[in-house]
Order: C-alpha cells, then sequence, then structure tokens
C-alpha cells in the first residue's frame, strides 16, 4: 500500500470518529431518568478517547503531508436533539456496533504500513471497549424496566 491509500485509509478512520455520534451528543444537555446518569458519562467518555484519536489520527496524515477530510455529521442526527439518553441509548449501541466494524475495515487497510496498524488497533480495541459498556449499559436499563 502507497503512503497515498494509508492517508485514505486514515482519512475513513477519521471521519468515522470525528462524525460519532457520541461526538454529536457530546455537550449537549439530554436528559436522562435518574439512575441513567451514566449513560451520559459514557457518552462523554467515547466523546473524550476520540477526540484524542482524531488528534493522533490528524497528526499522522498531516505527518505525510496529507489533507484531513472530516466529512459532515449525518442529517439524521438533528432529529436526536429533544430525546433523551436513555432513548438514545439503542442508536448509540447500534451505531458503536457500525463503527467498531468499519474501524476493523480501517485497520485492515493500513496492515502494510505498522505505524499506522497500531494507531488503528489500538483505537479498534477503545471503541470495543465502549461497545461492551454501551451494551452494558443498555443491559442493566432492560433489567430495571423490567
Amino acid at each position: 500500500m502507497d503512503r497515498t491509500d494509508t492517508i485514505a485509509a486514515l482519512n475513513g478512520l477519521l471521519q468515522i470518529l470525528y462524525r460519532s455520534l457520541p461526538l454529536y451528543l457530546d455537550g449537549k444537555r439530554h436528559w436522562a431518568p435518574r439512575g441513567r446518569e451514566e449513560i451520559a458519562g459514557a457518552v462523554a467518555e467515547i466523546a473524550r478517547d476520540y477526540q484524542a484519536y482524531i488528534q493522533r489520527v490528524a497528526d499522522r496524515i498531516y505527518r505525510w503531508d496529507g489533507c484531513i477530510e472530516p466529512g459532515q455529521f449525518p442529517l439524521e442526527f438533528t432529529a436526536m436533539h429533544d430525546l433523551g439518553l436513555d432513548y438514545l441509548l439503542k442508536e448509540l449501541v447500534e451505531r458503536q456496533r457500525r463503527d467498531v466494524v468499519a474501524i476493523g475495515r480501517c485497520a485492515e487497510a493500513v496492515s502494510d504500513c505498522p505505524e499506522a496498524r497500531a494507531l488503528a488497533e489500538e483505537i479498534l480495541g477503545n471503541a470495543r471497549g465502549h461497545l461492551d459498556n454501551l451494551e452494558e449499559l443498555a443491559a442493566n436499563g432492560e433489567a430495571v424496566s423490567a
């Protein structure tokens, strides 16, 4: 894989992180029922981690003389402004699952570049951990409501 392909794959990774639902929701005040405030904490934690990874991916692209292509948030995110976090949790889990798959594809795409591969695999492990946390929150919420 040449450097141009690696930069394109890293830009794909950057877009996944930069335009994720947790980054969109971060800083917005969404209601959560009493006892479910940890959902907001999980969203904030994902956003913090992703922002740090965004910086690292962008730095790598810049170092290789590439251009950053962050993309845009999906338009359907605008319909989520008035929804409670307990309701959004199912959407967060589903989107995180898709993001994990997409991040895995990016990691495969940069497998010929050890430096980029190590970063992508670190991000993939982090995203999987966040998925596990979101799934646990969703399972706990179902147990509470049952």
